[in-house]
Order: C-alpha cells, then structure tokens, then sequence
C-alpha cells in the first residue's frame, strides 16, 4: 500500500493489488457505494476482511460462485459485501453473478448509491446518469 497499490481487483493473474493509475486506465467507469452494509465501522471492518480474504485466489474463468478457491471481479464484490442480497443465476449447471447483475442492483434497490457514471471518448469525459445506465444494461 505505501508503494502505491490500493486497489484490489481480480483479473487474469487473480486477485491482487493495484495501482489506482492503472486501474483507472479504462473507457468506462462506474462507482457504487454501499449503503446499509457499510453504515457503521464494524460492518466496514467485515467488508474490508473478507475483500481481503480474496487476496492471492485464482481466476475464476467457470465464474462460479459456489468455488472458494477462485474469483471472478463480481463474485469479489459478491464475496466482500455478504449482506446485499446479490441476485445469482444458473447457466450451464453453475451459479453465477454478472457485473450487470451488480449494476441493475445499484439500479433497482437501495443496497447501493450510484455515485459516478463515466465515458472516455477519446480526449473527452462525459458524466451519465442513472437514466444512460439503465440504456446501456438494455443494450
């Protein structure tokens, strides 16, 4: 962390530690905030040690969320945030959580806030609303 990686994802190589800068080397970017789960300093205690205990897993290329040796970006979140009834689905004999999954909860309840809603459009940012995040799910 003091050398400047704070952001834990799970990518290809697994779940590790990354630099904000490179994290943030994306076209597209939403932010979603917690709301009931981290509403006091012991529910955000759990979230940080279970987003934690990801740390160092495998990959998960079946995306299965029943696999506690591998990890997929949703099921980090599905895995660090354990309150939020998170909707899973079965396709191909595996349970499942899609980051649309994810996205139409921010939208549709009120586990999560939306916070920022962000295209890069060459040398341009546009800032969306929830109403062009709802578009781009039906797409």
């Amino acid at each position: 962390i003091e050398r400047g990686y704070t952001v834990l994802e799970a990518a290809r190589p697994g779940v590790g530690f990354k630099k904000l800068v490179d994290f943030m080397n994306v076209d597209e970017l939403l932010i979603l905030r917690a709301t009931k789960s981290t509403d006091t300093m012991q529910k955000q205690e759990v979230v940080l040690k279970k987003s934690l205990a990801q740390y160092g897993r495998k990959y998960d290329f079946n995306f299965n969320v029943e696999s506690v040796s591998e990890v997929v970006c949703s099921e980090l979140i599905f895995y660090s945030f354990p309150e939020i009834p998170w909707r899973t689905e079965s396709i191909l004999g595996r349970e499942t959580i899609s980051p649309d999954d994810l996205v139409k909860r921010s939208i549709y309840s009120k586990d999560l806030d939306l916070i920022l809603y962000i295209k890069g459009k060459r040398k341009k940012i546009k800032v969306l609303s929830k109403r062009n995040l709802k578009r781009a799910l039906k797409n």
